[in-house]
C-alpha cells in the first residue's frame, strides 16, 4: 500500500535533503541513554584497566522497536586536557571507534568511522563541533556533540536488536571521567 513504509509513517525528507518527524516527537518516544558495557557501566574511564584490553559500550534497541539516533555525546572530565591528548593523558596507540552492530552482536553493520579511530581530544573535531572548558584549578571539561544529520544527512536508524557500539582500546583510567550519551526516538517495529 502507498504511503505505508517506515519513512511514510515516521517523516518526510524534505527538498534540502534532510529528515523531518511529522507528526512531531511524543515524549515516550524520546531516547536519552548512556552508553554501558556487559556489566552495566557507563564510565569508561573506570573499566578500561588493562592495557592491552577491548572495552564495548553498548545501547541496545530493545526487541520489537527500532530507534532513529540523531545524536552522539562524547563528555570528558579531567585536568589538562588539549588537542593533543586524550582528556587530560597522553595520545591513545589504538582509539576509541563506533561502529553499528547487527542484532546477532557481532556482525558489523557499519563502522562509523570508516576504519579510522579517535586517539587524541582534536580528532573528535572530525564529527562535529566540540567544546571544551578550562577548569581553572579543577579539572577542564570536553564535550563533543556529534550530530548524524550532520554527517550522515539525517539520523541513522537502527532496528530491532541492533546496537550503536562505542569500543575503547587502551588503558583510560587516568582520566576522571568519561560518558557517551545517546539522543533520538524509538518507536514499535510495525514491519
Amino acid at each position: 500500500m502507498a504511503g505505508d513504509n517506515l519513512y511514510d509513517r515516521l517523516g518526510k525528507i524534505n527538498n534540502y535533503g534532510q529528515f523531518n518527524l511529522d507528526p512531531p516527537l511524543r515524549p515516550e518516544n524520546t531516547v536519552i541513554d548512556f552508553l554501558t558495557n556487559s556489566a552495566g557501566i557507563n564510565d569508561l574511564s573506570a573499566t578500561s584497566a588493562d592495557t592491552n584490553s577491548v572495552e564495548a559500550y553498548d545501547y541496545n534497541v530493545a526487541s520489537g522497536f527500532i530507534t532513529l539516533m540523531s545524536t552522539c555525546i562524547v563528555h570528558i572530565e579531567d585536568a589538562g586536557i588539549i588537542p593533543s591528548k586524550f582528556g587530560g593523558i597522553n595520545a591513545l596507540s589504538n582509539g576509541l571507534s563506533f561502529e553499528a552492530i547487527d542484532d546477532d552482536g557481532t556482525t558489523v553493520l557499519k563502522d562509523l568511522l570508516n576504519g579510522n579511530t579517535i586517539k587524541e581530544n582534536g580528532e573528535f573535531s572530525h564529527l562535529a563541533g566540540a567544546t571544551q572548558t578550562d577548569g581553572g584549578a579543577g579539572d577542564d571539561s570536553f564535550s563533543l556533540i556529534w550530530e548524524f544529520k550532520r554527517s550522515f544527512g539525517g539520523p541513522v536508524l537502527f532496528q530491532s536488536n541492533q546496537i550503536f557500539r562505542a569500543t575503547i582500546q587502551d588503558n583510560i583510567t587516568g582520566i576522571e571521567e568519561m560518558h557517551i550519551i545517546i539522543h533520538g526516538s524509538t518507536y514499535p517495529d510495525v514491519n
